[in-house]
């Protein structure tokens, strides 16, 4: 029973009381005999990891050991269905903690799983993990390659599903990183039209940790735009979304759109101290797959408040981070 209150905690958005629930549930698995618990602590990790993945974020040392957890238990038990669920989590892991050419071996080896059990929820899975760490290797065109042939097997409900059992709507996933991938190649308008899209899904599947990259997508969309009045109203809107729904792996990179957008518009401290706060945030929580965008935003607006030495010194870093 704590296993189901955790799903449906998950379900409607209740992450932390998914994650009490799954505590609870561990505490009574300990005393059931060995193959029983085997199994039923390899559904309560499993259930765990989306309300991790909400709360804290893909990167977490907390949702490592979970995956190293379940891992385990996977091989002990042999047969199991959640031996995708585990590698799809892993190639998250790697990818949001910035270890991008890992990230890519990991999202082809989850194509290529989905492939042999021939499942198109699995298979839209496989192609966002492959989307995202192609765009976010340079190869754009592979990305966009691999969105193209994920939203072609889009289906609404599969995607809620998706989104309950993997803590992200794939779809919206995919949408988020074509636009990117557009963007940087050259195609503007079509990169404007990928990221409403994005924002459109994500309202419709109805799941809040898919609402919240959307919202932080679309505040993205308006930084390039160099909009920092739409930059600013979007960013709002999407902090009180994540703080409503806790979603805490979002707040750091809408903070620092938005303290980009406060210094465009008043040129005041406020923003750099925003900025420079949400990146620390950012590091402090294991993330890395987007600190070379954040720094690269840091530097701007520590140039143009004077403070060039630090401003170099930030896109060294920056540097160094690509580099690896």
């Amino acid at each position: 029973f704590w296993l189901l209150g955790a799903q449906l905690a998950v379900a409607r958005g209740a992450n932390h009381e998914a994650i009490r629930d799954v505590t609870r549930g561990l505490l009574l698995v300990r005393r059931l005999p060995e193959t029983a618990r085997l199994h039923q602590e390899l559904e309560l990790r499993i259930a765990l990891m989306p309300a991790l993945i909400a709360s804290v974020g893909w990167a977490s040392a907390k949702l490592k050991r979970v995956y190293a957890r379940a891992q385990a238990l996977a091989d002990l038990i042999g047969n199991t269905p959640h031996r995708f669920a585990i590698l799809a989590g892993t190639f998250g892991y790697h990818f949001v903690a910035g270890r991008v050419g890992q990230s890519v071996a990991l999202a082809t080896q989850v194509l290529e799983l989905a492939a042999r059990i021939n499942d198109p929820l699995l298979l839209t899975v496989g192609h966002q993990d492959c989307a995202a760490a192609f765009c976010y290797h340079g190869d754009f065109r592979t990305g966009v390659k691999h969105a193209e042939a994920g939203l072609a097997m889009l289906d609404v409900e599969r995607e809620r599903f998706i989104g309950r059992t993997l803590g992200l709507s794939s779809c919206v996933g995919i949408l988020a990183y074509e636009y990117l991938a557009l963007w940087m190649l050259g195609y503007p308008e079509r990169a404007r039209r990928t990221s409403e899209r994005c924002l459109a899904l994500a309202l419709e599947v109805a799941h809040p940790p898919s609402i919240g990259l959307a919202l932080t997508n679309r505040t993205g969309w308006f930084y390039l735009q160099r909009d920092a009045d739409r930059t600013l109203t979007s960013a709002d809107e999407a902090l009180r979304v994540a703080r409503e729904e806790r979603l805490g792996f979002w707040e750091p990179m809408i903070t620092v759109f938005r303290g980009w957008a406060l210094w465009e518009l008043s040129a005041g401290t406020q923003g750099l101290i925003e900025i420079g706060d949400a990146i620390s945030r950012y590091r402090a929580a294991g993330n890395g797959i987007l600190q070379v965008w954040m720094d690269a935003i840091l530097a701007e607006v520590l140039w143009r408040a004077g403070r060039c030495k630090e401003a170099f010194h930030t896109l060294g870093h920056a540097m160094t981070l690509a580099t690896q």
